[in-house]
């Protein structure tokens, strides 16, 4: 296995060539692992695997998570496979769901997704993010249970487009120790903001968009938190952050304007140009790491790449607490159980955590 620096990103990001991913053993995977938890963003080239081995790989390193089924089960009452069995949802949320359906690349394996702009012969996206650039974003940042980790295998067309990353870590790193004070402490305003994430809105997917990205009004969040390997950095949040509390708006918007104009440089950011149509597996941080995508061609219709989100608690052998106050870790840990509740019935990886007391319990 040969493992080499990503120009960019600062100190973080790693290419992994030469290691056969179909025949890995399993501590090699995990140690696999144990770098990309270093390292952020981390690049393995030279392989093609079945959607079945990639979706296999990673979940050794923690369970698939997707977070929509909490709002169901805030809104219902009820665990998301009693309400589709049952038809309890609404027109919206049937529609809703049906949609979120033709996603899945594997029913089987439902927390991979197909990110894509193809549609079906209904017209019907099958894919997420659709076509043209997406603009900088982490998913579920306005959410405390945010998945800390994202994967994306390129699987059909992947020339020509570009996936790209920055990382907050070594400009956090860069200030002033009364200016990185002054920043542990502040607390983000998070709100959905259409556009911030596709620039030309998706009717289909802008509903999803918020109840994932940002689900409940005013969600407060720090703005300094750790990554999962216990790095520290900017949770920024940029289609959500709204304001920081106790400043005004306007104080706000030139401080989000001095973190955006001095993060996002070259030094920062690395935008991947995928060599291959299938294969190449991007590895991305969710917690402190911002992505982004591009394109050398105005349209990239045909482009179809599989992705899952996750945790890394195989890996680090703990659940991940992100925020160094404890309020905003019982609200994540709160969230995650209502996850548990939601799901119930369909998978047994989410456990809830114990000695957290919560809402809406079912016995």
């Amino acid at each position: 296995m040969k493992v080499s620096k990503i120009p960019g990103l600062g100190r973080f990001g790693a290419y992994i060539d030469d290691v056969d991913l179909n025949n890995i053993s399993d501590e090699e995977w995990m140690e696999i692992g144990q770098i990309h938890v270093e390292t952020l963003v981390t690049i393995i080239r030279g392989n093609e695997l079945s959607p079945e081995k990639y979706y296999d790989l990673m979940e050794k390193w923690g369970p698939m998570r997707w977070n929509r089924p909490v709002n169901f089960y805030l809104k219902y009452g009820k665990p998301i496979k009693e309400l589709v069995t049952n038809g309890l949802l609404d027109d919206d949320d049937k529609h809703d769901i049906r949609l979120t359906r033709q996603w899945l690349f594997d029913k089987r394996r439902p927390g991979m997704i197909r990110v894509t702009p193809k549609k079906n012969a209904n017209g019907e996206p099958i894919g997420i993010f659709g076509d043209g650039e997406l603009l900088w974003h982490s998913n579920e940042c306005g959410d405390p249970a945010f998945a800390p980790a994202v994967a994306l295998m390129g699987w059909e067309n992947m020339l020509g487009s570009r996936t790209g990353f920055c990382t907050s870590v070594d400009w956090y790193e860069r200030q002033t120790e009364s200016f990185r004070s002054e920043l542990d402490n502040m607390v983000v305003v998070h709100n959905y903001q259409p556009s911030k994430i596709n620039p030309e809105v998706i009717a289909d997917q802008e509903y999803m968009y918020k109840m994932t990205m940002c689900p409940e009004n005013d969600s407060h969040l720090p703005l300094i938190i750790r990554s999962p390997g216990d790095i520290k950095g900017v949770h920024l949040g940029i289609n959500t952050a709204d304001r920081i509390v106790g400043m005004s708006k306007e104080e706000s918007d030139r401080l989000f304007a001095k973190i955006h104009s001095e993060m996002f440089v070259d030094e920062f950011i690395y935008h991947h140009r995928y060599e291959k149509n299938r294969g190449e597996i991007l590895l991305f941080d969710n917690s402190i790491t911002v992505h982004n995508r591009t394109l050398d061609l105005p349209n990239a219709p045909d482009r179809v790449g599989l992705r899952v989100q996750y945790d890394y608690d195989n890996i680090t052998g703990k659940k991940y607490q992100p925020f160094y106050q404890q309020e905003f870790n019982d609200r994540r840990n709160h969230r995650l159980n209502l996850l548990e509740l939601a799901t119930a019935g369909l998978r047994e990886s989410y456990k809830p955590i114990k000695g957290i007391q919560y809402e809406n319990q079912i016995s």
